[in-house]
């Protein structure tokens, strides 16, 4: 995945979203929100970025993190 976006492959939401959700699966949840929080930060208006958390989240049964976007919590 990283070298596809080192080669500018991109779409909505940003690709390094797919990355926090395979950190997420893989149970490396500190690793998943910083990605996150980073992409928030970067775009603060994409929607496309809290409905990908989300669902991720929510997929690992994190539903605390499905409901409230990791960059929000202390």
């Amino acid at each position: 995945m990283e070298s596809a976006i080192e080669r500018r492959w991109g779409g909505r939401p940003d690709p390094r979203s797919d990355i926090a959700e395979f950190d997420l699966r893989a149970r490396r949840s500190v690793e998943a929100a910083r990605i996150s929080a980073d992409l928030k930060t970067e775009n603060p208006e994409d929607v496309w970025l809290d409905n990908a958390a989300g669902l991720s989240y929510s997929e690992v049964g994190e539903h605390e993190g499905a409901i409230v976007f990791p960059a929000t919590q202390e």
